[in-house]
C-alpha cells in the first residue's frame, strides 16, 4: 500500500493507515478486499475486474462500515461512502447489492414483495442503504415556510435505553448543562433539590426515622459456648451491645445504595453542619442518613423529585440544546433516553438527502413533486418506496401541499417506540408523513402502509395506537393502511374505539377485516 499526503510513494503497512491521518489517498493492489480496515475511507475507485461474490461482498462490505460509524444528523452525503466500480461484473454485484440490502435469497429486494420493507415496512432499521446512481437531494425551495414549522413540532419519541436511576439521570443532566453554560452551578442546584426531599421525608416521618436510629444504635448478639472435646453446645447467651462506629458505618455505605453515594456523602455533610458536637458530629451525621435510607418509600421519593426537574429542565432549556452542536446535543438525547420510558422530542430538519436516481438495471427512477427534500427540478425518487406506498401517495398527493419520505432513523425522522414480543423496545418508522391546509392551518397527516402478516404487525399498531393516544391533537389524521384481498384497508388512530381494538386484538388481521377499518 502506498499512502499520498505530505510524502509521495511512500510504503505504508495496511493496519498503519488508519492511524496516519495525513494519509488522504490510497493505491493498493489487493490489500482492501484481504484484511484491510479503514473507518475513515469514504470514496473507493477500483479499477479491477471482479466476478467472484465473495471478494465483492468483502470489498463492498468493507465499505458499508465507514465513515467512522458516525452520524452527521440531517446530511446524507456526510454520512456516506462511495464506490466506483466500472469493471465490477453487473449481475453478480446487483445480487450482493441485494443481501446487503437485507434480501435472504441474494436478488436484489422486490418492492411487492411482502417481506420487503419496500412493500410498506414501517422501517425500524439502522437507516443503511445502498444506493445505485446516488443524487443529493437539498431543501425544496417551492415548500412554504409554515410547513416547515410544521414539521419542527412533529413529535418524535426516543428509544428507551436500559432503566437507569433517575437520581443519576439528573446528575448526569446537571453536568452536561453546567459545562455547556447554560445552567451555571446545576450541579449544585440539583443536590440541593434532592437534599430538601430528605429533609421533607425525615420531617414527615419523624416517628419511623427515630425508631431507626434506635435500631441503627445498638447490636444484638448471641454468645455461643461448645467443647472442643465433646463438641456438644453448651447454650448459647443473647447481648445487646451499643453500635460502634465500624457497624454505623457498615450501615452508611448500605444506605449509600440506596440514596446513591454522592448523594448519602453531602447528606452526611448537611447534619453534620448542624450539630454542635464536633467529636460526636460524625458518627450522629452517618446514622442519621443510615435511618433515613431506612424509612419505606424514600427512594421513590428521590426518584419522582429526580424526573420532575430533569424534565423540567429539558422544557426549560430545550431552546439553548438545540442550538448546541451535533456531538453535544447527542450527549442531552442519551440522557433523555434514559428515563425508561418514550421521551418526547423535536425532528431535526435534513440538510441532504441522498436517494437512488436508477434501479439496478439501470432505468431511470420514478419521481414525484412536493417532497420536502428534491433535486433542481423539484422532484424527490420514489424507488425506495413499495408499490403499496406508491399507491398511498399517488391517492394522498393531489390533496397535499408537501410530504416527507420518513427515513427509518433517529435524526431527522419521526420515531415512535413500541414493545415487541419480548417486551423490549424497538422504534417504527411511520413511512409517509403528508401536510395538509386545514382551515387555514399546516396540519400533519401520518399514512402508514404497513403487511398485516409480519410478525411484529400488531406490535406496531399498539405501539402507534398508544403514540396517538398522547399526540392525536398534533395531527389531522394517524392512519395505518394495509392490503386486504387486493383492496387497501385502513384503520383511523385517532379514534379510541379503534385503539381499544387494537390493544385487545389478537392478530393485525382481524382489525383490518373487521368493521372498524374502512377501504382506502
Amino acid at each position: 500500500m502506498h499512502g499520498v499526503g505530505w510524502w509521495w510513494w511512500l510504503y505504508i503497512s495496511p493496519e498503519r493507515v488508519q492511524e496516519r491521518t495525513a494519509v488522504r489517498i490510497l493505491l493498493a493492489k489487493d490489500a482492501i478486499s484481504t484484511g484491510w480496515d479503514c473507518p475513515r475511507a469514504e470514496v473507493l475507485v477500483s479499477y479491477r475486474p471482479a466476478t467472484d461474490d465473495t471478494h465483492i461482498t468483502q470489498l463492498l462490505g468493507r465499505m458499508v462500515r465507514t465513515p467512522l460509524a458516525r452520524r452527521i444528523p440531517g446530511n446524507d452525503l456526510l454520512n456516506s461512502v462511495e464506490c466506483s466500480l466500472p469493471f465490477f461484473d453487473k449481475r453478480t454485484a446487483r445480487r450482493v447489492v441485494g443481501l446487503l440490502l437485507g434480501s435472504t435469497d441474494g436478488d436484489e429486494l422486490d418492492a411487492d414483495d411482502p417481506s420487503s420493507e419496500g412493500a410498506g415496512g414501517s422501517g425500524g432499521g439502522d437507516g443503511r442503504r445502498v444506493l445505485i446512481g446516488p443524487v443529493d437531494m437539498t431543501v425544496n425551495e417551492q415548500i412554504p415556510e409554515a410547513v416547515w414549522e410544521a414539521f419542527d413540532r412533529l413529535p418524535s419519541e426516543t428509544l428507551p435505553r436500559k432503566t437507569s436511576r433517575a437520581t443519576a439521570r439528573l446528575s448526569g443532566l446537571a453536568h452536561e448543562l453546567a459545562y455547556d453554560g447554560i445552567l451555571p452551578g446545576a450541579t449544585s442546584k440539583a443536590y440541593a433539590e434532592l437534599l430538601g426531599v430528605l429533609d421533607g421525608v425525615a420531617a414527615r416521618y419523624a416517628d419511623t426515622l427515630e425508631k431507626a436510629r434506635q435500631d441503627l444504635s445498638v447490636v444484638d448478639g448471641e454468645t455461643m459456648v461448645a467443647s472442643i472435646k465433646t463438641g456438644l453446645i453448651s447454650g448459647t447467651i443473647g447481648f445487646t451491645e451499643a453500635a460502634d462506629e465500624r457497624a454505623v458505618e457498615a450501615e452508611y455505605r448500605a444506605a449509600g445504595r440506596v440514596l446513591g453515594r454522592e448523594l448519602a456523602k453531602q447528606y452526611a455533610e448537611r447534619i453534620d453542619a448542624r450539630i454542635d458536637d464536633e467529636h460526636d458530629g460524625f458518627y450522629t451525621a452517618h446514622l442519621h442518613v443510615a435511618a433515613t435510607a431506612r424509612i419505606p418509600g424514600v427512594e421513590d421519593e428521590l426518584e419522582r423529585a429526580a424526573l420532575a426537574l430533569a424534565n423540567e429542565w429539558l422544557r426549560i432549556y430545550r431552546a439553548p440544546i438545540m442550538s448546541l452542536p451535533d456531538h453535544r446535543r447527542a450527549q442531552y438525547a442519551e440522557l433523555v433516553a434514559m428515563a425508561g420510558t418514550p421521551q418526547t422530542i423535536s425532528i431535526l430538519r435534513p440538510k441532504v438527502r441522498t436517494e437512488s436516481s436508477v434501479d439496478t438495471e439501470g432505468n431511470p427512477v420514478a419521481t414525484r413533486p412536493r417532497h420536502l427534500m428534491s433535486d433542481a427540478d423539484g422532484n424527490f425518487p420514489i424507488g425506495s418506496l413499495g408499490s403499496w406506498e406508491v399507491e398511498v401517495l399517488d391517492r394522498e398527493l393531489p390533496y397535499a401541499i408537501a410530504w416527507y419520505r420518513n427515513p427509518p432513523r433517529s435524526d431527522d425522522a419521526l420515531s415512535i417506540a413500541y414493545k415487541d414480543g419480548k417486551d423490549a423496545w424497538r422504534r417504527l418508522f411511520p413511512d409517509l408523513i403528508f401536510f395538509n391546509e386545514i382551515g387555514g392551518v399546516i396540519r400533519p397527516s401520518i399514512v402508514d402502509p404497513h403487511w398485516h402478516d409480519l410478525p411484529d404487525a400488531l406490535h406496531k399498531l399498539r405501539g402507534l395506537a398508544r403514540y396517538a393516544a398522547e399526540h392525536a391533537d398534533d395531527f389531522h389524521r394517524i392512519e395505518a393502511v394495509s392490503k386486504i384481498d387486493d383492496v387497501l384497508r385502513v384503520l383511523d388512530l385517532t379514534q379510541r374505539a379503534v385503539r381499544d381494538a387494537i390493544n385487545s386484538a389478537t392478530s393485525a388481521a382481524e382489525l383490518y377485516r373487521g368493521p372498524l377499518a374502512v377501504d382506502y
